[in-house]
């Protein structure tokens, strides 16, 4: 039994402490995993200030993360390419409901009203057009584009738009937000016909945005 146990402590001995695996493990899973949401957010990096570039670089493991990245990057100070590609990512995790409920729960619906109410439609047609669509996936429910009550306004005035996508983006972005009374009351209290006009911009063009 004396010889087994100074066998033991022997193997064990010539084996790496647990804390050397677990660092080593550690040191792996960067190596392997850590590279594929900074190759994602690296190109982007350019244009974003300091602070903002701290929190890309580590985000983007979870859907919480990745959020909090893309709506840093869509502040003022970003480069047009990176505000605008992160908004197009937006509207895209805004389809799919848990993503949907990170960005409301981070207030990324307010920021991009601001944004809709910011943009000019001549200045930037394509920005303008994704944040409609990002809009208009997350009015999902009543509380939701309840949200977007102070939008109402500025979707009725784009339903003019020259640019028949922002037409058509701001005629579904409107139609999802008024499933709340109170948005309804604001579109009827800006424009009599607005109702008309967006279902009439859906139903001529009964493919678009479906595919962004």
């Amino acid at each position: 039994a004396l010889k087994l146990c100074r066998t033991s402590r022997v193997r064990r001995s010539a084996l790496p402490p647990l804390a050397n695996l677990a660092s080593s493990s550690r040191r792996l899973w960067a190596v392997h995993m850590q590279p594929l949401d900074v190759r994602c957010t690296q190109p982007l990096l350019r244009g974003i200030p300091p602070a903002s570039r701290r929190l890309a670089t580590v985000g983007g493991r979870t859907s919480r993360n990745r959020v909090a990245v893309l709506l840093a990057q869509t502040g003022r100070q970003s480069a047009a390419p990176v505000r605008q590609s992160a908004v197009q990512e937006l509207a895209l995790l805004a389809s799919l409901g848990h993503a949907r409920t990170e960005i409301t729960l981070a207030k990324g619906d307010v920021a991009l009203v601001r944004m809709l109410k910011a943009v000019g439609s001549d200045s930037d047609p394509q920005l303008l057009r994704w944040v409609l669509i990002a809009l208009s996936h997350l009015a999902a429910d009543e509380s939701t584009s309840l949200r977007q009550n102070s939008a109402v306004p500025r979707m009725i005035q784009l339903l003019d738009s020259d640019v028949a996508t922002i037409a058509e983006a701001s005629a579904r972005a409107l139609l999802a937000a008024i499933a709340a009374p109170t948005c309804r009351e604001t579109m009827l209290r800006f424009s009599s016909d607005a109702l008309q006009r967006a279902q009439a911009l859906c139903d001529a063009s009964p493919l678009s945005l479906r595919s962004p």
